[in-house]
């Protein structure tokens, strides 16, 4: 089950961006990954991350998807996450 606050603040990040507030975004989708991390669970950790990649991806800041994305690829294969 996804932690209610990584939850919410990366729907909010997603929700920022279609709203058209790309800095509001990276900052909810950032505090949704720093919390994740808080709270040492990787799958909340991905999902947060990818999210992540995706509003950056939309604000064609790829060298971000890139390091992102390397972090995401690298803890879902340690921890065998199919995401």
């Amino acid at each position: 089950m996804l932690d209610p606050g990584v939850g919410s603040l990366t729907w909010a990040g997603t929700t920022e961006w279609l709203l058209g507030y790309p800095d509001r975004a990276v900052r909810n989708l950032e505090q949704a990954a720093a919390r994740a991390y808080r709270l040492n669970k990787p799958f909340q950790i991905a999902v947060a991350l990818t999210h992540g990649m995706t509003v950056h991806g939309l604000r064609g800041d790829f060298r971000q998807v890139a390091e992102i994305g390397e972090r995401a690829v690298k803890l879902c294969t340690e921890k065998g996450i199919p995401l």
